[in-house]
């Protein structure tokens, strides 16, 4: 099947996939869609990806609505999935969309193929349940530290925000020394978004990144720390 061969190995038929994937290839394998289903399913997201690389990455192709139809999925964790689902105006935005299967959105090679409307939906619905599931944590991933950052440096970055007492807690690699990564909990799950928008702030000079976390996320990695500090000590 050719639209299924191109949608799966750009790099085999990339070239026949400019002059074949036409609008009666779309027909032959999804049929007709109405106008509530030109859906697209991006695959290998950069874990920092915003509706707004989305909407530039997709430039050229009418997206129904740019503030409600781009999901962006979370996992059960509460952070980015690496997969979003785009709603577009027409089939033939669909098509262009499409066309952008393999390229890059930042440094990742991203997947791009037509869904049906149900699969988005289904994914949404996980993806809120997740995110409900996590909010009321009030916790935030920061990855990109500088080596050289402390507790005090953390607080001050979200200064303003309330972080619980040993709210902050840096993650170490098996010689103690700091990965760049760092967990914060804030006293409620509002500060924790509006922690949120302190991604790709800097700090030293450094671009931070900030995602949704978890209790369960961070028990995890102090645990691991645990487990890393006892077996030095034996």
């Amino acid at each position: 099947n050719m639209c299924i061969s191109n949608q799966r190995n750009p790099k085999l038929l990339g070239l026949i996939f400019s002059v074949y994937f036409t609008q009666s290839c779309f027909h032959t394998c999804y049929g007709n869609r109405n106008s509530s289903e030109f859906v697209v399913k991006m695959q290998g997201l950069p874990w920092s990806t915003t509706v707004k690389d989305i909407t530039s990455f997709f430039s050229g192709c009418n997206i129904s609505n740019v503030t409600t139809d781009i999901h962006i999925t979370m996992t059960k964790d509460g952070r980015p999935s690496g997969v979003a689902f785009v709603l577009l105006k027409s089939e033939q935005d669909m098509e262009l969309a499409c066309q952008k299967d393999q390229e890059y959105l930042g440094n990742r090679y991203v997947e791009v193929f037509p869904v049906e409307r149900k699969e988005m939906e289904r994914a949404i619905k996980r993806s809120n349940l997740n995110v409900r599931h996590t909010l009321h944590d009030g916790c935030v991933r920061l990855r990109g530290l500088p080596f050289k950052c402390l507790e005090d440096d953390i607080v001050y970055f979200f200064r303003g925000l309330e972080i619980v007492p040993y709210g902050v807690t840096i993650v170490t690699d098996q010689n103690g020394r700091p990965t760049g990564d760092a967990f914060v909990q804030f006293s409620n799950k509002e500060l924790a978004e509006k922690a949120l928008q302190k991604h790709e702030e800097k700090l030293f000079q450094r671009y931070i990144e900030v995602f949704r976390s978890s209790l369960g996320e961070i028990r995890l990695a102090k645990k691991n720390q645990r487990s890393i500090m006892a077996a030095l000590a034996d």
